[in-house]
């Protein structure tokens, strides 16, 4: 038997080894924002690394979190009131980016302090944390980043580090063979990052039968699964916030939760007030229908609304 133990043994060190040293190889930043592009949501990874690694102009105030902050912080506009409230130029960019995850947002704002050093980041937070990590997470993600991601409760480390693996594999074929200099994709020259829905309005009926299944869903949640769930994404808010603070920047939180999703003020300042201030959305801006483009996503209406608030508490906040 210890003998068969020691066959076993000899047999897989070196796969090992080899999977160590594949997972270990550093895989450049603009490849791996251009990889993620394949996934969608308008080629936004390689504007934001334009944004973060190749753009001269500073970033005072940046913005990070999904699709919602994607279509509901108008970057130019609050710039734009800011100034004119204030008489001073601060520089605003929207840094989000489609898809769930705290793990994706951690990455972001990483490379934000590394090249950017902002005076605040704005931080999108939700009626709930996503259980999952995001998609693209193993492909940004440096080889500290996936070893040292939490591992109670998180259930996508392993499946995490086997498609970092993946990926890197593919690097390392393209960068012997150049395939990765074939690889071109259009981004866009503008500078600012909204990305907002037409003025369209939401199907109220659908929005209320949306409301309605949603409330029938809750009633069979557990409330404690429900907390244990969100002990990893929490933890990388926790992450954010402590790197900020290491660097002098402050961290701000930014309510925006879906139509169907929303929960009380209390709720949030609850759970996210150890991290740092949180401008709420106002219910009325929530509730109106008229500010939805679906049950997600705010429309140009609800936009605004939500940009004049978040230009309104940066207009009464000292930059250092």
């Amino acid at each position: 038997m210890t003998k068969w133990l020691l066959r076993v043994f000899l047999f897989l060190m070196p796969i090992i080894l080899a999977a160590v040293v594949v997972l270990i190889i550093p895989v450049n930043r603009k490849y791996a924002y251009s990889f993620i592009a394949k996934g969608g949501c308008q080629a936004r990874p390689p504007w934001i690394y334009k944004q973060l690694f190749t753009d001269t102009q500073n970033i005072d105030v940046a913005f990070i979190g999904t699709s919602h902050t994607m279509g509901a912080v108008n970057d130019s506009l609050i710039e734009q009131l800011v100034f004119d409230n204030t008489g001073k130029l601060v520089k605003c960019k929207n840094l989000s980016f489609c898809g769930f995850g705290r793990n994706f947002d951690y990455l972001i704002a990483q490379d934000l302090i590394a090249n950017k050093m902002p005076k605040i980041i704005v931080l999108e937070v939700r009626e709930n944390e996503s259980r999952a990590g995001h998609l693209s997470f193993p492909y940004l993600a440096t080889t500290y980043n996936l070893f040292s991601a939490p591992k109670a409760f998180n259930q996508s480390y392993i499946p995490d580090i086997y498609k970092a693996f993946l990926f890197r594999l593919q690097y390392i074929r393209e960068q012997a063979t150049n395939e990765d200099e074939k690889r071109t994709m259009d981004i866009s020259d503008s500078q600012y990052g909204y990305n907002g829905h037409d003025l369209l309005i939401a199907n109220p009926d659908e929005l209320d039968a949306d409301f309605k299944k949603m409330l029938e869903k809750n009633k069979h949640h557990n409330k404690y699964l429900d907390s244990l769930a969100e002990i990893s994404p929490l933890n990388y808010v926790q992450q954010i916030k402590d790197l900020a603070a290491q660097h002098g920047i402050r961290l701000v939180l930014l309510y925006l939760p879906a139509y169907t999703h929303q929960i009380t003020d209390s709720e949030i300042v609850d759970k996210y007030s150890k991290y740092g201030p949180i401008i709420m959305t106002d219910s009325t801006t929530l509730k109106n229908k008229n500010n939805w483009f679906d049950r997600e996503h705010l429309n140009i209406a609800g936009a605004e609304l939500i940009s004049q608030k978040v230009a309104r508490y940066l207009s009464t906040t000292k930059y250092q």
